[in-house]
């Protein structure tokens, strides 16, 4: 996918369990300094406690994997982040490293052809996680834009689409439609992405919106706020029928993204003032904070473990890094990870083992709670009664606890 939008770019790709060593070697020695950006697989490589140059990360602007960042942050000497509201978590759970750097009209993701600002048959769209389990919310505001179309608006939800699929989508929308999936509202990358193929964004209004600096979107300017759906249907109502208005925004926005705050113009501050700026005690600071945190080789295993499970979808490498874990079978928050990795490769009889290890210690409460969430996912297939039966007994180990 990247190589297709960006094909003057050299790639090498590592193995899954490469080291920072064996990725310096790959590439041709030893860099000035690090980027992990979170990718979509269970790529995390080892050294990172060690690595002599500053490390930087961007995970991503998700609140549903927040906990899971927050056992990474520790690893680098900068965490960067579009959302004040991350930002602030991180600070006041001790982090020293997080800055706020609002990308949300950094794109670089243009239409393959010369924008056309009048023939856009979808009224309104939009392009995003509709999943009810990790967006709720969003869902059920997706559920009332759908209805719009009983009133002749031409509404387009789509899912699972990127990069250029994305950008046919919002090129050919008036209107797009941008509402966060967790946490307080924030603007998401997809506003600069809209913008960029000539569409006008109506945005829910966001809670805060730092990290830009001299250059802030303008309400009414670039972008539309709604407060709540009925003032946003009334909003999509006025400005698909007043093309004028609409185009004027829109004209403004184009201008902001190609002229007033470019991308590369965003990332050459973000490289000066905040990469550039890391402490020359870097070193000394990361061990101090990963010190803090009680960071050792057996936390590494399971903070990695834990990102592979919830954040890339790959229990088999957690299971791996857990068992490496000396006398795992008796810690019980390997035990407990280990259970989890189990649940999503759906090895009933390892998963069996962990419960009855972890209910018998009746020591954890998470253990007990992500037992209850397999219980009542299985409830069809254990029988209501019998399900029902089991969480009442775990209810009355929690009032012990």
């Amino acid at each position: 996918a990247w190589r297709d939008v960006d094909p003057d770019t050299t790639y090498v790709a590592t193995e899954p369990d490469a080291s920072l060593d064996d990725i310096f070697e790959a590439t041709g020695g030893v860099p000035d300094w690090v980027f992990y950006l979170r990718p979509s697989t269970a790529f995390l490589p080892s050294g990172l406690r060690s690595c002599p140059v500053p490390t930087v990360a961007w995970f991503e602007d998700e609140f549903r994997y927040i906990d899971v960042f927050l056992r990474l942050g520790y690893y680098f000497d900068l965490v960067g982040t579009a959302y004040e509201d991350a930002r602030r978590v991180f600070t006041e759970r001790g982090m020293d490293n997080c800055r706020c750097f609002n990308y949300v009209t950094a794109s670089w993701l243009f239409p393959e052809r010369a924008v056309d600002f009048h023939n856009r048959p979808t009224d309104v769209s939009f392009v995003g996680n509709s999943d009810p389990r990790s967006a709720r919310l969003r869902g059920l505001k997706l559920e009332q834009l759908s209805r719009l179309a009983v009133d002749g608006i031409h509404v387009e939800v789509r899912d699972g689409i990127y990069l250029r699929d994305m950008m046919r989508v919002y090129a050919r929308s008036k209107i797009v439609f941008q509402h966060s999936g967790q946490g307080e509202n924030n603007l998401t990358y997809r506003v600069s992405e809209a913008m960029s193929a000539g569409a006008f964004v109506l945005s829910r209004r966001p809670a805060h919106v730092g990290g830009m600096g001299d250059n802030p979107l303008i309400e009414g300017k670039h972008i539309v706020y709604y407060d709540d759906f009925d003032e946003a249907e009334e909003l999509i109502r006025h400005y698909t029928t007043h093309e004028d208005e609409r185009r004027a925004i829109v004209d403004e926005a184009t201008r902001y993204m190609e002229q007033q705050y470019p991308w590369v113009r965003q990332i050459e501050w973000f490289v000066d003032e905040c990469v550039h700026n890391i402490p020359y005690d870097f070193l000394a600071r990361r061990h101090a904070r990963l010190a803090r945190f009680g960071v050792d080789e057996r936390r590494e295993r399971l903070d990695y473990a834990l990102y592979f499970i919830l954040g890339a979808g790959h229990p088999t490498s957690a299971r791996t890094l857990v068992e490496e874990i000396p006398g795992w079978e008796t810690d019980i928050d390997a035990r407990v990870t280990h259970a989890a990795a189990c649940v999503a490769m759906q090895d009933v009889g390892a998963y069996t083992r962990d419960v009855r290890y972890f209910i018998a210690q009746g020591v954890h409460p998470l253990a007990l709670y992500n037992h209850t969430a397999v219980l009542f996912s299985q409830r069809e297939h254990l029988g209501r009664e019998n399900t029902l039966e089991s969480i009442l007994l775990i209810l009355r180990r929690f009032e012990r606890l």
